[in-house]
């Protein structure tokens, strides 16, 4: 359980040490909501591990859903810059694929935490590695 949430609590501890370091207010703003959509991705990841219970099943769909949805649009919208119109470089079909693919590839842990088996670390952790390739990607053209 700690594996999966651990890169979350990481991420979550270093944009709460870049707003401290922040000095403008814009940048305060966006690291704080950065900071935000860490920390709901970490809620998630223990609420995808725990909670067999079907008396919690739609909150716990329904928040992991929500907070995947909030942290694709932030990769899409603000890191990659997709959708901007200053972006010539990548248009409709391009950006509609990989938003579509990122928000799958986040989606994989949940699916196979469904069904734990012993390879789902496995899987979860090379959809999570596809999903950086592709981040990564669109944040070094933009």
């Amino acid at each position: 359980m700690l594996v999966f949430s651990l890169p979350y609590f990481i991420r979550l501890k270093q944009c709460a040490a870049e707003c401290l370091k922040a000095s403008e207010k814009d940048q305060k703003y966006l690291h704080v909501m950065n900071s935000i959509k860490y920390l709901l991705l970490l809620i998630s990841s223990f609420l995808i591990q725990s909670f067999n219970n079907s008396k919690v099943f739609v909150f716990r769909y329904s928040f992991v859903i929500i907070s995947i949805i909030l942290a694709s649009y932030w990769d899409i919208f603000l890191d990659w810059g997709l959708g901007h119109k200053k972006n010539r470089l990548y248009f409709g079909p391009i950006i509609y694929a990989a938003g579509l693919m990122n928000i799958f590839l986040r989606l994989a842990p949940l699916i196979l935490f469904s069904n734990p088996i012993c390879l789902n670390l496995i899987f979860s952790n090379g959809s999570e590695t596809l999903r950086r390739i592709l981040w990564i990607h669109f944040r070094l053209t933009n």
